[in-house]
């Protein structure tokens, strides 16, 4: 998740369509609705498929002091062709990829987090004092256990106080094969956080220190499911295109064989100081541009001879005392190198006055996490140039180690909220602190392959699989 509200323990603490959990030859499909209408029914591939919804939706968090709640069944969003909006200010949301969990018994939305590794909920007013009495808290059931333990995470927001607790998680595709006595953490004070799925790995889970480690969810999943998973985590995120996807325990089908042999492999990058694997860290080296130079008094011109003009880099990963790159679809925005961030910004706003884009100036000085919202129209976004993240691969291509994934101007003018709609978009580039972040703004580009097992990174262009809905809940094996 975003910087401002995500758990990373002890660094730093942001739409779609599908989502599948792959089991070897059995694959749980979860539904990201785009738009929120659902699609046919029937099986993504040839293997044993469950499906059952995602919810794509523009949601802000609701920060200290602006009390909030979700919008119950029934009743009209703010924003047209969406639903689950947490309102607290105009105009002042962002977008987040939820699935849907069955929690002692009660389905709730979660926030699936490729930035966290803890599974936490909001509790009712029995367990968190100013929490709403709404369908989206977790209530304790007759098999659910409270314990004494409590612990603390920290987010961007502040920290949020967690009441250890266990009871059944399941996934309402396959409600006959729930993980009984899960341990998980119920929000005690409600600062704004959603319900939140962490899906990074063992090391970052809260609370450490139990003489019985706790597994983030899906290697709990995996344990149970040793004979036919593998310890991988396919994501496609569309933004508001039909086709959003995450695929646990295996590849996403919809990727062809030919595809699968032009997947860029970047390798995870294990924690420097403590030499373990924690986020899905990447040695990301330098952004660049086409098109665009500097001229000798140090201002930006354009120059359609103009190759390869490094924009920053982001220091190299690997080494002690070195900041690390890691993906996250948790985080809406960007955290980039302030040198980088600088000249970005730098190059957009001088793009945008030689091209006669008239984009307000003050976009481009966006801060904290909501920023400038613009309304910008797609053949004035077509005018911006695409970046280029350079990245260490784990192969040589063409013989290089090194390889780029395009960055276009859609994508990093976050369309917010994720509608067809909606013209209505975030610049998403902030400075880092702690850690730099790709998040939506960067990975709604592609389909990227968590794959744990080989300790690496796929990365795939996403436009074929962003084309069509996979369809509603479905139970399909034969």
């Amino acid at each position: 998740m975003l910087p401002e509200h995500r758990q990373i323990c002890d660094c730093l603490s942001g739409p779609g369509d599908v989502m599948f959990f792959r089991i070897g030859s059995s694959m749980f499909l979860m539904v990201l609705m785009a738009a929120c209408r659902p699609g046919p029914a029937g099986p993504v591939g040839g293997n044993c498929v469950y499906r059952t919804g995602l919810t794509p939706v523009a949601q802000p968090f609701i920060l200290p002091g602006r009390p909030g709640s979700p919008l119950e069944p029934g009743q009209t969003p703010v924003i047209p062709e969406t639903i689950g909006i947490h309102e607290y200010s105009p105009s002042k949301q962002i977008s987040e990829y939820l699935v849907n969990l069955t929690v002692g018994g009660k389905e709730l939305g979660f926030v699936a987090d490729t930035g966290s590794s803890s599974l936490v909920v909001l509790g009712d007013r029995s367990i968190c004092s100013n929490c709403e009495s709404v369908s989206g808290v977790y209530t304790k059931s007759v098999d659910g256990m409270q314990f004494s333990h409590e612990f603390q995470v920290q987010y961007g927001s502040g920290q949020a106080t967690n009441i250890l607790f266990s009871d059944t998680v399941q996934f309402p595709c396959d409600p006959t094969d729930p993980l009984p006595k899960y341990q998980f953490g119920v929000v005690k004070n409600n600062n704004g956080l959603p319900n939140i799925l962490g899906l990074a790995y063992p090391s970052l889970v809260q609370p450490n220190g139990l003489s019985k480690p706790i597994l983030p969810l899906f290697d709990q999943f995996l344990t149970t499911h040793l004979d036919k998973a593998q310890d991988i985590i396919g994501i496609t995120l569309c933004g508001d295109r039909p086709g959003s996807a995450i695929v646990f325990g295996g590849p996403d089908e919809r990727i062809t064989a030919q595809q699968r042999s032009g997947m860029i492999w970047v390798p995870i990058q294990k924690d420097p100081n403590r030499n373990t694997y924690n986020f899905y860290n990447i040695d990301a080296l330098h952004v660049s541009v086409d098109g665009w130079k500097k001229d000798g008094s140090g201002k930006w011109v354009q120059d359609d001879f103009a190759k390869n003009t490094v924009l920053g880099d982001f220091g190299g990963a690997g080494s002690r005392g070195q900041l690390l790159t890691f993906v996250d679809t948790g985080s809406t925005l960007n955290r980039m190198p302030v040198k980088m961030n600088n000249e970005i910004t730098a190059l957009l706003k001088e793009v945008n006055i030689k091209t006669g884009a008239n984009i307000s100036p003050t976009f481009f000085d966006s801060t904290g996490l909501e920023g400038q919202a613009a309304d910008i129209r797609a053949d004035t976004v077509r005018l911006f140039p695409t970046f280029h993240l350079h990245v260490k691969i784990q192969s040589p291509n063409a013989g290089s180690d090194i390889a780029s994934l395009a960055w276009p101007p859609e994508i990093y003018f976050k369309k917010n909220p994720p509608v067809a709609s909606s013209n209505r978009r975030l610049f998403s580039f902030r400075n880092g602190s702690g850690a730099y972040v790709l998040g939506q703004a960067f990975l709604e580009n592609w389909y990227v392959e968590h794959d744990r097992g080989q300790g690496r990174l796929g990365f795939y262009p996403n436009e074929t699989l962003c084309t069509q809905d996979v369809g509603p809940a479905a139970d399909v094996r034969p």
